[in-house]
């Protein structure tokens, strides 16, 4: 049972292997997934720091997790759609073929 949440709700947003970061290399992945932690890290630190004033800062805790759902979910999108160049990739994805193409 556990295996089957972590699969359906960890691994698509934690586990650079599975998410759509995975099409990036690992270098850049790596990056990406920093600067995502970083900003949960920020919003849930904001919310404890608030939480003593929650009456009144309700709409900067639902602001907060409506900026972070969005800002995760505009980096996965703009990540996952493969460019032309995908399609001249050589085989271990390492560099393009026909760099001629592009007047590389």
């Amino acid at each position: 049972m556990i295996k089957k949440i972590k699969s359906k709700f960890w691994d698509p947003v934690m586990d650079p292997a599975h998410n759509p970061l995975a099409a990036l290399p690992p270098m850049p992945r790596y990056q990406m997934m920093v600067v995502l932690a970083s900003m949960w890290s920020f919003i849930f630190c904001a919310m404890v720091g608030w939480w003593m004033l929650f009456p009144y800062w309700i709409l900067g805790h639902i602001a907060l997790l409506t900026l972070g759902t969005f800002v995760t979910n505009w980096t996965f999108n703009s990540v996952s759609k493969p460019s032309h160049r995908d399609m001249y990739r050589s085989k271990d994805g390492r560099h393009a073929h026909h760099d001629d193409l592009w007047g590389g």
